[in-house]
């Protein structure tokens, strides 16, 4: 729940534009939306729960109990986090004039914290927030990008808004970073953007 009374325009487009491209998704690896609107307390999105970790939280306790993950487990969450952006990438939706038009959603933001494995094995896609079909004009606020900095690919680093391929490296880097053990962006992350640009 976001406070509508503290948020600004900007903000509020954003909210509202992730909800409407959230809820268009329909699949199993993605996490549904059930309902979101404004109420008195603000404006809302209620999604489906996944009892669980997140792949962030998985790898973490790797680290800290020194434990290797196992390349045939990641391989099966990166095939399923696939099939996920497959259906994003491949949406279809409606123009102004209520005609189907081809306008693929990139997730943009990909990252362990945003690819949940629950307790039952199911593994699911979560958080569109700065998600952007190509019909969209607006995917950041004021020129910024609102990735994480680890998992930002090179033509986003370098101020191009890319194109589903962006979401594509994501999965490269966190699928590396799970085998590896460890963080693929080292030091400052403006000094990592920097790198990744070059």
């Amino acid at each position: 729940m976001l406070n509508g009374l503290s948020m600004s325009s900007a903000h509020r487009a954003m909210f509202v534009r992730e909800a409407r491209v959230h809820a268009q998704l329909s699949h199993p690896n993605i996490v549904q939306v059930i309902d979101f609107g404004e109420d008195d307390a603000g404006l809302y999105l209620v999604t489906e729960w996944v009892e669980g970790l997140s792949v962030r939280e998985i790898r973490d306790l790797c680290v800290a109990y020194n434990v290797k993950t196992s390349p045939v487990l990641m391989a099966a969450v990166g095939i399923e986090v696939l099939r996920a952006l497959e259906a994003a990438h491949g949406h279809f939706e409606r123009d102004n004039n209520g005609q189907l038009v081809e306008s693929p959603i990139v997730h943009r933001d990909l990252s362990p914290q945003n690819v949940m494995i629950g307790y039952g094995g199911d593994v699911k896609l979560i958080d569109f927030g700065t998600a952007r079909g190509e019909n969209r004009r607006c995917h950041t606020v004021a020129g910024v990008v609102f990735a994480k900095p680890g998992y930002v690919a090179p033509e986003v680093a370098n101020g191009d808004p890319g194109d589903h391929r962006v979401d594509l490296y994501a999965l490269g880097v966190m699928l590396w970073e799970l085998l590896a053990g460890r963080r693929f962006l080292q030091g400052e992350p403006a000094e990592h953007l920097a790198a990744v640009a070059k």
